[in-house]
């Protein structure tokens, strides 16, 4: 099973500063947020409308990919003290059901992380949350080796229907990345 694939989407570092930009000045508010993200500054969904307006570049440079379903922001910052992310799935509410896997894009302090990807025995239990993500406990990461990792500091397709744990070794927070689900679901492009 591949897990990750790098892809090409041309230049995307022309529209990584706007997504930035963004980010920190134009997201927004926490009152337009759905309840379940209020508290979360994890996952931050960008409306579909904001895209042709702040950055449209993006749709040129992912249209050979298919038609864009989800656009979030995933911003690491001390929410998970140890700058990183448990060892978990995806969720699969809303825009995200049944989707795979994602194109994750680089926008800051990328470099000096890892997505590193388990393959989990049945014997150990998981969590799962309201939004259907599968949570495992820290103690498995001492537990188990991961089957591959990756550094994303370049577009990068990520199996994220497969147990994963972000961790920021370089310490560099917020560590933030752009995460497209296609309506098309671009696992195939991992299958190939």
């Amino acid at each position: 099973m591949n897990y990750w694939k790098k892809v090409n989407i041309g230049d995307y570092k022309v529209y990584t500063p706007k997504i930035y930009y963004y980010f920190v000045n134009i997201y927004p508010t926490q009152s337009e947020k759905p309840d379940y993200l209020k508290t979360n500054t994890f996952w931050n969904p960008v409306p579909l409308r904001h895209i042709n307006h702040f950055f449209p570049e993006l749709i040129d440079s992912v249209s050979h990919l298919g038609e864009i379903k989800e656009l979030a922001i995933v911003n690491i910052d001390n929410l998970f003290g140890n700058s990183g992310t448990t060892l978990h799935t995806d969720h699969t509410f809303g825009l995200n059901n049944r989707v795979k896997a994602r194109l994750n894009i680089p926008i800051l302090n990328t470099e000096g992380s890892k997505t590193c990807f388990y393959d989990i025995p049945t014997k150990y239990k998981y969590e799962v949350s309201v939004g259907g993500t599968k949570v495992w406990s820290r103690e498995l990461e001492n537990i188990l080796s991961p089957v591959t990792s990756v550094e994303v500091v370049e577009p990068t397709i990520l199996r994220i229907s497969e147990p994963h744990i972000v961790t920021c070794i370089s310490k560099k927070i917020p560590r933030i990345t752009l995460t497209i689900s296609f309506k098309d679901d671009i696992v195939r492009l991992l299958d190939e």
